[in-house]
């Protein structure tokens, strides 16, 4: 490091300097650009830990769920590698469709496998919101009478990735089928990704969501995967 001289008056003093840790900015992390002030490439990794940490906070993903795992997804039976491979095809983005349905039993890893969805979404930097439909349903409904119900139903319009778990076992109401099938239609349109679990299988599906059944088995927008796997807890143990 250079030393940089000072007069004292009555001597000079030799002052070492540290070099900036960033050359391009000299440490300032904003650079002048053509439109403005822009980034310096040192705050990359800071930005986008930061980027992620939002991502995480908004995702709503339950705590139980945030170390959820492909890894550790027990995939000894052949259904589960099934649905494994399902999900890993969702996030790199072959699977052509842009939703993905798992259909299987109780306790059979789906819940987890969202997990898996919102945690790959999230660690690829798009914006994933979990819902768990039974309290979706029931955080709008009570909407109605503190006024947020539009504006929770409109986040679930929003983001790239949205993940549906336990679709079907809510009591089907007409303002349930009519409020569902205005957010799966929304979806479809658009071609926003959605993960959808269910334990419902299809021809068990009610006439009153025959409309979103109809959507689910587009199979140009959705890739439906049953699950008949045995009951497990999701991990290998």
């Amino acid at each position: 490091m250079p030393p940089n001289r000072r007069n004292t008056g009555e001597s000079t003093v030799s002052v070492l300097t540290a070099p900036p840790d960033c050359p391009i900015c000299r440490d300032q992390h904003w650079l002048q650009g053509t439109d403005g002030l822009v980034r310096c490439q040192c705050q990359a990794e800071e930005d986008r830990q930061r980027h992620s940490e939002v991502l995480w906070r908004i995702s709503e993903l339950p705590e139980p769920l945030r170390d959820a795992s492909l890894k550790a997804f027990d995939v000894r039976h052949r259904g589960n590698r099934i649905v494994r491979d399902a999900v890993v095809g969702f996030l790199s983005g072959s699977m052509t469709t842009p939703w993905l349905a798992i259909v299987g039993g109780f306790e059979t890893g789906k819940s987890y496998l969202a997990g898996c969805v919102v945690r790959g979404s999230v660690e690829q930097g798009h914006y994933a919101l979990y819902r768990y439909v039974p309290n979706m349903l029931r955080r709008i409904k009570e909407g109605f009478s503190n006024g947020t119900s539009a504006e929770e139903y409109r986040r679930l319009e929003e983001p790239e990735v949205l993940v549906l778990d336990d679709f079907g076992t809510e009591e089907w109401s007409p303002w349930v089928v009519e409020t569902l099938s205005e957010l799966f239609e929304h979806r479809y349109e658009r071609d926003k990704r959605t993960f959808v679990t269910t334990n419902l299988s299809l021809e068990k599906w009610p006439e009153q969501i025959g409309r979103i059944k109809r959507r689910i088995e587009d199979s140009a927008k959705c890739t439906i995967v049953v699950n008949n796997a045995p009951r497990y807890r999701g991990k290998k143990g």
